[in-house]
């Protein structure tokens, strides 16, 4: 398999050493994944339809650093989940965004 994507919407098996190793069988489910990391920057990156400052948003480590380190910062948006609110104008989305976000916690 190959390791194709921008690392703030790859899947966190993609981010790891056998993933940048196209050693991870990509699946369904890698899709699926992929879009919610892209609705997840959507809910809290942008407010109103324009996107915000990304250095001041909770997924700024996204878009910086190593696969690892972008693993980790989602690792960490997956750990605090229950802390986390969308921006206000995607409130109602970053509820719908949270319940994905939990599946690919499990």
């Amino acid at each position: 398999a190959d390791c194709t994507g921008t690392t703030p919407y790859m899947p966190l098996d993609f981010l790891t050493d056998k993933g940048f190793e196209g050693k991870i069988r990509r699946l369904y489910r890698h899709e699926m994944e992929g879009f919610i990391w892209i609705f997840t920057v959507a809910c809290l990156a942008y407010d109103e339809g324009a996107q915000l400052d990304i250095g001041k948003t909770k997924v700024a480590g996204f878009f910086s650093g190593t696969y690892q380190s972008v693993s980790r910062e989602k690792s960490d948006i997956l750990r605090n989940l229950s802390e986390i609110t969308g921006q206000p104008s995607y409130f109602a989305e970053f509820f719908v965004c949270k319940t994905l976000l939990r599946w690919i916690s499990k």
